[in-house]
């Protein structure tokens, strides 16, 4: 459910570890505020997904991508160079089809699609 969108993969090459730091931290917040209840526990099932995915996936697109604008304003991202970039990629990436926000398939499907997809 949590992916690197291709537009990142050149900041990726640039810069490995502050991208990854931020998205593994973009994702466990996102399973955190969704999955972990106040007492702790893991939250069970609902109908037919595991998690709310849209929701899981807006908050984990827009958690990163505040995550990456905080970390362009301190100098983390320093090799990306060009004026307005950083702007323009993370706009993209918050457009629909932008490459964070992700539909997810109900559990009962996830056996087809494995098949389909080992096959």
């Amino acid at each position: 459910m949590f992916t690197l969108p291709y537009r990142l993969n050149g900041w990726v090459q640039l810069h490995p570890e502050v991208i990854h730091r931020l998205l593994f931290q973009s994702a466990w917040q996102a399973l955190r505020t969704f999955a972990l209840g106040d007492d702790g526990r893991w939250h069970g099932a609902r109908r037919h997904y595991l998690l709310p995915a849209l929701a899981l996936s807006r908050h984990y697109g827009g958690h990163t991508v505040s995550a990456l604008r905080w970390a362009a304003t301190a100098g983390e991202l320093d090799w990306v160079t060009r004026a307005g970039d950083v702007d323009h990629q993370l706009n993209a990436l918050m457009a629909p089809n932008g490459g964070l926000v992700q539909q997810a398939l109900p559990w009962r499907n996830l056996d087809a699609q494995k098949s389909c997809a080992y096959n």
